[in-house]
């Protein structure tokens, strides 16, 4: 302001002085005093005394270089990213978990709990999706049919003739009896009776028939409720396992973040004044940074990694079960496998890629909004209001 026309200078909502830089020093008074306690502030001391002495140059160049450092979009706000800077950033994401890591040191005793209960997390659904499978197949344990004793009887049937456990068995392929001292009118509480394999199926198929339908039932019974107590050990592991998981790592993470942002805090105090020069570190930006950048840290190295071990649990579980339960049909969906990998990858490079040009716009709207913020002040005081 010192070249301005007219410098109006107010105390307590009075006007005190008026006129030029030149005037306002030689009267003395509350100008004169604004002077002097900026000389006593720190760098510019020494050429804002030589200024209050004698004035500004004639050719202006002292006042041009504050200009510059004050300005919102001055020179150095145009400047790009040199290569040099551009090489330090890649060196500093090098190590990032492990820094990361460290930095979580004093919640290390909480890993152990947050692995297990991602473990158990990613090993909930194959065993949700076993234990729904072998409810569904138990109600069709029993089934009605004509026995070769000629009359209606409950019967089970089993794809592997060794499978069905008897003491009496009948051959339908041989019509013989396979175990001696048996008959269809003196074996016990049932028989199993072995057919041809149907189709290209390998061995024999058989069926077990029960003297009295009620026991077949009564066997239904007690898989259906074997399975239903699976279920409620199921819910409780899931609830145990959610707690380990969410909790340690929810408190790592905020941890993790609050030393971030203490850190990141303290090295931008550090910073000198020129730094704020540049449009990608004004206040606005600078704080929507601290806010949201060091929670993507908190979720690249906490949240994800107890997702990712959650997913690889989750597989190695479904494909033991899958290649034990049908390797063949097994092997046929495993073959698209790839291609969903494929198909993941470029969807996650899409979103990544659009959300760092949408970071970048919020940060700069961030930016903008504070700024219009905090400058209302100075808008309402020279009565600028539109």
């Amino acid at each position: 302001i010192r070249n301005a026309d007219n410098i109006i200078v107010f105390n307590q909502g009075q006007i005190a002085q008026q006129g030029r830089h030149d005037e306002l020093l030689a009267k003395g008074g509350a100008y004169q005093e604004l002077v002097a306690k900026q000389m006593q502030a720190g760098a510019g001391a020494g050429q804002a005394g030589g200024e209050a002495k004698g004035g500004a140059g004639d050719d202006g160049t002292a006042t041009k270089d504050v200009a510059i450092r004050t300005t919102s979009d001055g020179s150095k706000a145009e400047e790009g990213v040199s290569e040099e800077e551009k090489e330090a950033d890649k060196d500093a994401s090098k190590g990032l978990f492990k820094r990361a890591l460290m930095l979580n040191k004093p919640e290390w005793g909480y890993i152990p709990a947050a692995l297990l209960g991602s473990a158990m997390n990613g090993a909930l659904f194959p065993v949700l999706a076993f234990l729904l499978t072998e409810m569904l197949a138990a109600y069709f344990h029993c089934i009605e049919g004509e026995s070769p004793r000629g009359i209606r009887e409950a019967m089970t049937f089993f794809p592997r003739a060794d499978d069905c456990d008897s003491s009496c068995r009948w051959s339908n392929v041989t019509e013989s009896w396979v175990t001696a001292n048996c008959g269809w009118e003196s074996f016990g509480e049932d028989v199993c009776v072995e057919y041809e394999p149907l189709g290209d199926t390998d061995g024999l198929l058989a069926m077990r028939y029960y003297r009295q339908s009620d026991i077949c039932y009564d066997e239904m019974q007690d898989i259906v409720t074997r399975y239903s107590f699976g279920f409620v050990g199921l819910a409780v592991g899931a609830f145990v396992s959610h707690i380990l998981q969410i909790y340690s790592l929810t408190l790592m993470g905020e941890n993790l973040t609050r030393r971030l942002r203490e850190i990141t805090f303290a090295t931008i105090l550090r910073q000198e004044i020129g730094f704020f020069d540049y449009k990608e570190n004004e206040t606005g930006v600078i704080t929507n940074k601290l806010a949201k950048d060091t929670a993507y840290v908190e979720g690249a190295v906490g949240t994800t990694i107890g997702l990712a071990l959650q997913n690889i649990v989750l597989m190695v579980i479904s494909l033991v079960i899958a290649f034990i339960r049908g390797w063949m049909l097994t092997l046929i969906c495993f073959a698209t496998f790839p291609l969903m990998v494929i198909g993941q990858y470029l969807q996650m490079q899409f979103i990544s890629g659009a959300g760092g040009e949408s970071n970048k716009a919020y940060a700069k709207a961030g930016g903008v909004a504070n700024e219009a913020v905090t400058s209302i002040r100075t808008i309402a005081a020279f009565s600028a209001e539109r």
